[in-house]
């Protein structure tokens, strides 16, 4: 229910992949409390899943899905 009131609310879902050029550092700069990390892929097809028990440090190579909210 709060995944689909924040999709109402504007709130979009975005895959992201993270480069050399455009590592974990620029994305946290860019989206930094707006985005919900759900689920990351690492650079050898594993599946992450996002949760405040557990919070992977995404690495170049790495493709993220996470909720992004709009700018306010």
């Amino acid at each position: 229910m709060q995944l689909a009131n924040q999709l109402h609310q504007g709130a979009e879902l975005y895959s992201t992949h993270l480069t050399e050029a455009f590592g974990w550092e620029a994305y946290q700069a860019l989206h930094g409390e707006r985005a919900t990390l759900l689920f990351a892929r690492d650079a050898q097809g594993w599946v992450h899943v996002f949760s405040p028990d557990s919070q992977p440090r995404p690495g170049t190579g790495w493709t993220l899905l996470a909720l992004i909210q709009p700018r306010d």
